[in-house]
């Protein structure tokens, strides 16, 4: 939208989904001036990503071709939730996470080993 505009010449806009990306665009676009119409078949953000948390992690992308959209994102739900008091309104919060890759090798450890003092693995 073109920050721009008259006041009369005000864009209605539809927005049909089910999901946080179609509730952020509602929301984006009516910050921006538009008049938002949001169609949701049961109720508002019923399905906003209710099976997976809406997780998002800040440098997992990190080195990958997503990289920049991945922090951005990260940063963006961050910033929104300052705006939106998050914690309160949505149940924002950060965490503390550990990604772990395991790769197969010819050598294996008994299964109740500990690792060595100097890995970063916790206990």
């Amino acid at each position: 939208m073109d920050d721009g505009q008259q006041p009369h010449t005000k864009k209605r806009v539809v927005v049909c989904g089910r999901g946080v990306i179609d509730v952020c665009m509602a929301y984006f676009l009516a910050k921006k001036g538009a008049a938002v119409t949001l169609i949701e078949k049961p109720s508002v953000a019923c399905a906003a990503l209710g099976k997976s948390g809406g997780f998002l992690a800040l440098d997992w992308c990190d080195g990958g071709p997503v990289e920049s959209l991945a922090r951005a994102s990260f940063n963006l739900h961050r910033s929104l939730s300052k705006e939106l008091n998050g914690p309160e309104s949505y149940g924002y919060r950060s965490l503390t996470t550990l990604s772990i890759t395991m790769t197969e090798s010819g050598s294996s450890s008994p299964s109740g080993s500990k690792s060595s003092d100097n890995s970063t693995i916790p206990s």
